[in-house]
């Protein structure tokens, strides 16, 4: 495991705020010799999207490596006070990187916060980066779970003809008094449970499958995904994470717990939690009790999160506990 440090002060970031929709550090590590190359993104004012523009928004770039390549890394990202502490640090886990791809946090700190804990001394913001990257850079021919897209591009196109063509399908989903024609062979072939479905049923039922708790939309992308690969409708993501643990789709699963990651917002992370606890999603509720640990007091107001203690007590026990645990580990922090 090779680790990277880097430290990036924003001078006049008041001025920058005000000035600026998007600050970028500079490339690093510095060095000739280095085959990984980084940049730290900031949007000062938060991201397009309206629920972000309290916040400042944080997201790691990779800008360079040795063609054909992905990297596996993990990421610490934290801001230092005028004493070098870090007070607010937020993980990224074990992330497939690929060059011009970012990762990151929409809402990685609110705007009044830094002020508040006294992190803008002289009005410079410094920011500080850790990242752990794997030894074993992978071939990017080889294959990995990275978001949207699994197969290779060939097999994704025949897997879409199969899926638009209806001629030589030999079953039929119902949804919402909708049909969708598609293969057992295929969705036998990526889920068990569809495939004990079709293995138990009778006879005359077996060319039909019935979804219930699902809408249209999200049964159609998900099977367009058991087909391709590929996710398109990133705003069904929560329907399609309850769809991936229900048909065992574990390639899906893990695309929808990493997208929902990087959209955790300090209003959505109580529904959030519940669903990955739902979907025993353990990747996605890390990354949400991590949230919940930094932003702790804007979190507690939070209509969503009061309302846990009646319909889920036990995830506001787990949430308790691990905020214990972080107490315990840092003793020191009030």
């Amino acid at each position: 495991m090779k680790k990277i440090l880097f430290e990036w002060t924003i001078e006049n970031f008041s001025v920058c705020c005000e000035l600026e929709k998007k600050l970028e550090s500079s490339i690093f590590p510095e060095g000739a010799n280095e085959n990984l190359k980084w940049f730290l993104r900031m949007y000062p004012k938060g991201s397009a999207k309206a629920e972000s523009k309290n916040y400042l928004g944080l997201f790691l770039m990779l800008v360079s490596c040795r063609e054909s390549q992905a990297v596996k890394a993990k990421c610490k990202l934290s801001i230092l006070n005028a004493k070098r502490e870090e007070i607010i640090k937020m993980k990224l886990n074990m992330h497939q990187f690929i060059c011009g791809q970012d990762w990151g946090y929409e809402q990685f700190i609110r705007r009044d916060s830094l002020l508040d804990n006294g992190l803008l001394s002289d009005d410079k913001l410094t920011i500080f980066c850790e990242i752990s990257v794997m030894d074993n850079v992978t071939s990017s021919n080889d294959p990995v779970t990275i978001p949207f897209e699994i197969s290779k591009c060939e097999l994704d196109n025949v897997g879409l003809l199969l899926f638009e063509n209806s001629e030589f399908s030999d079953i039929t989903v119902l949804v919402d008094g909708r049909e969708i024609k598609a293969h057992k062979a295929i969705l036998a072939a990526q889920s068990r449970v569809f495939s004990a479905m079709f293995k138990s049923e009778m006879t005359e039922k077996r060319n039909n499958v019935k979804i219930e708790d699902m809408d249209f939309e999200t049964v159609r992308e998900m099977l367009q995904f058991i087909y391709t690969g590929k996710v398109e409708k990133l705003e069904k993501m929560p329907n399609l994470l309850y769809a991936a643990e229900k048909y065992e789709l574990k390639n899906l699963k893990v695309i929808c717990e990493k997208i929902l990651g990087t959209r955790l917002t300090i209003e959505n992370v109580a529904k959030i939690l519940i669903l990955a606890d739902l979907c025993r999603a353990d990747y996605l509720k890390a990354q949400v009790l991590d949230i919940i640990k930094t932003h702790l007091t804007d979190v507690l107001n939070t209509e969503g999160y009061k309302s846990l203690a009646n319909s889920h007590p036990h995830l506001m026990l787990e949430t308790l506990q691990a905020l214990a645990t972080q107490n315990i580990d840092h003793p020191g922090n009030e």
